[in-house]
């Protein structure tokens, strides 16, 4: 009771660490959320539904779906676009996930393996929840869909078969990277299972795939298969993307394999990283000798999806980011968690605290840094909005602004403007337009960016040419220049190739 006791302690601790930022009324609110937030506000006051979600960093060309919006869209739509509205919902989904973690490795295992998976997962990913996008939904789904896959296998029961499809055919709307892979390996294995198996009227669970996918597939049909296109040139090699050479991508690869895929923890704790993969290596070949091991079949699943995922990124020659990986995380605590029994208690209590405590201390450091994020930060959304307050207060009736920032796209600060019109009926602001009183809100230039030069844009891109009127500079970095223009430099245009919309997410 005791063991148990603690389990449910840390539970609530990391539960409270997960939800500080959203308690203290702000969020991570870096460029990707914001334009998670601009795509559902242009979705609810067009009136326009979207059939792809954001572009995929990888492969020029390919997007992942539209779920991550849709998901969050009655929240947004219920905190008319409040973002901390949005960031307790989060929360909402961060329990959800505690559920299905404790929900499926005790229909799995046992109510003591499940405390263990559950009070890991939440040490492991209370620190991201602050600030959350589209892969969390893979992590939610990835456990799910592996129970339904795992269930085939021992039941060769068609509905277990068709909610696995299904199932993937959601996580791949929220991380691509990883649900493509994984897509290939398990129909290449029922397809092979229902053939040997002669259950040729299994293969009826296909059907479920283009109903999960149906999105991409009307946006491939309208835009003459951009993205099916995009990849086919990716993998034949005709794409430029990626420049990964061979020794380094191998040893990228390899690393990933052993280490970056097991994200039960940061890999900056090396020596319980190196632990954590002897043990498994140790664990899987004791697998490989006993043929009457206990769950047997769930193991190598998970190594059967784990080596193929690894062999099948080789194709891939850009780098494979720790989010391609985190659908992986769920299944690792799980399996980590049911060696409680496999291995000698002393080494594995020894393994598993100094997992949970260095998590927790990483989630408590976290809170204990709040207060030099919080509105101060560039991403955090308390400053921003605070930025734009600021704006409009100082601003008379009408007024126009520009937003530079070094990635181009300037989201996050644009997402602010957008909410604070909402709150100011009394002023009208026209974002990327000229007025005579003409705002410019310029984000901070990384120190390794020498080639970018705000001064440039000012006078080549927006076309001002004179000094501002009034300058404000945040500590962050952020910079507030105020003009007041005549008739003849509004006459001006700016540049008309300054990104002011969406059509690049």
């Amino acid at each position: 009771m005791s063991k148990r006791l603690a389990l449910w302690l840390f539970i609530i601790l990391n539960f409270f660490f997960a939800s500080f930022y959203q308690l203290k009324s702000d969020i991570l609110f870096h460029v990707d959320i914001a334009r998670d937030f601009l795509v559902m506000e242009e979705m609810v006051t067009l009136k326009k539904l979207t059939l792809i979600g954001a572009r995929s960093g990888g492969i020029p060309g390919l997007f992942h779906g539209p779920l991550w919006f849709y998901l969050n869209l009655p929240a947004f739509i219920l905190g008319h676009g409040n973002p901390i509205f949005v960031g307790f919902f989060w929360i909402v989904l961060y329990a959800l996930s505690l559920a299905v973690i404790y929900k499926i490795s005790k229909q799995i295992f046992n109510n003591t393996i499940a405390m263990l998976s559950t009070s890991l997962f939440a040490s492991t990913t209370a620190v991201s929840i602050f600030g959350l996008f589209n892969p969390f939904g893979a992590v939610i789904l990835s456990p799910i869909m592996f129970y339904f896959y795992y269930l085939y296998i021992k039941k060769h029961r068609i509905t277990d078969a068709f909610l696995s499809l299904f199932l993937l055919g959601l996580l791949i709307h929220f991380q691509m990277a990883f649900g493509l892979p994984i897509l290939l390996l398990m129909s290449s294995h029922l397809f092979i299972l229902f053939i040997k198996n002669r259950k040729i009227s299994h293969f009826a669970s296909f059907i479920s795939l283009p109903i999960a996918l149906s999105t991409f597939i009307l946006f491939d049909l309208r835009h003459q298969f951009l993205q099916i296109t995009s990849l086919f040139k990716y993998v034949s090699g005709s794409s430029e993307m990626g420049n990964l050479k061979l020794i380094p991508l191998l040893i990228s690869r390899v690393r990933g394999f052993f280490i970056g895929g097991l994200q039960i923890t940061t890999e900056e704790f090396l020596p319980i990283s190196v632990a954590i993969t002897i043990l498994f290596i140790y664990f899987f070949y004791r697998l490989y000798k006993n043929k009457i091991f206990p769950k047997r079949n769930f193991y190598f699943l998970f190594l059967y999806l784990y080596s193929g995922y690894w062999a099948l990124v080789f194709l891939f020659k850009g780098p494979i980011w720790n989010y391609y990986l985190i659908p992986f995380m769920p299944l690792t605590i799980i399996i980590f968690a049911s060696l409680y029994n496999k291995f000698n208690k002393k080494i594995y209590y020894a393994l598993f605290i100094s997992l949970i405590l260095f998590n927790t201390c990483i989630n408590f450091n976290h809170v204990l840094s709040a207060d030099k994020f919080i509105d101060k930060n560039g991403s955090s959304w308390q400053f921003n909005l605070m930025m734009a307050k600021s704006i409009y207060k100082k601003a008379g009736s009408e007024f126009g602004y520009y937003i530079f920032s070094p990635e181009m796209f300037g989201y996050t600060p644009r997402y602010a403007m957008n909410y604070y019109q909402k709150l100011d009926n009394n002023k009208k602001s026209y974002p990327f337009e000229k007025k005579k009183e003409t705002y410019l809100i310029l984000l901070p230039v990384p120190d390794d960016r020498p080639d970018i030069s705000i001064d440039w844009w000012i006078k080549n891109q927006v076309k001002i040419n004179k000094k501002p009127q009034q300058v404000i500079k945040y500590d962050n970095g952020y910079i507030i220049q105020k003009y007041l223009l005549t008739d003849k430099e509004i006459s001006i245009s700016a540049d008309p190739n300054l990104l002011k919309d969406l059509h690049f997410r």
